[in-house]
């Protein structure tokens, strides 16, 4: 269980990142880009981060 959680924290990490990388999830506000999809990240991986910490 612990691989599988692993292995989503870092395929969810590197997905989002290539998003960002090909510049999607972006926003300018008041001219400054605000990378909305860097918190969508740390949403989704941070529980998972909190479970292996739990389960191990």
């Amino acid at each position: 269980m612990l691989y599988t959680l692993n292995f989503f924290v870092c395929a969810i990490a590197a997905g989002l990142y290539l998003i960002m990388a090909l510049g999607q999830g972006v926003d300018f506000i008041n001219g400054r880009p605000i990378f909305w999809v860097r918190y969508v990240s740390w949403f989704i991986s941070t529980p998972l981060l909190l479970l292996i910490l739990i389960s191990w």
